[in-house]
């Protein structure tokens, strides 16, 4: 039962969100709606790998560069505290485009 309603639940997301991208008239709006599905739902975006730093792997070597930048977010599971899906991090030789704060990073 609970498989049945988290699939209705799903497509009906799904289906919201088409109806959105049709009539949008700028990007804002998508965020928005998707920001508000994530605080129903307890899905967490985790843009700093400080906060939960097994939510992300590297994608290339350190020898890339000394510092970390995030290519992508994780996303994880406010009620078990589960990683959805990985967030991605770079080596990068670019202080700008890196990841501010002095954390330890793991998963890489």
């Amino acid at each position: 039962m609970d498989a049945f309603r988290a699939r209705r639940l799903h497509l009906a997301h799904l289906a919201e969100l088409d109806s959105h991208l049709r009539e949008a008239t700028d990007l804002e709006s998508i965020r928005l709606l998707v920001d508000e599905w994530f605080a129903v739902t307890g899905l967490k975006r985790v843009t700093t790998p400080a906060e939960s730093p097994e939510c992300f792997t590297t994608v290339n070597p350190p020898a890339d560069g000394p510092y970390l930048a995030v290519v992508r977010p994780a996303y994880v599971d406010m009620a078990t505290r589960k990683t959805v899906r990985s967030g991605q991090l770079r080596h990068t030789d670019d202080p700008a485009s890196a990841i501010h704060d002095d954390s330890p990073v793991g998963g890489h």
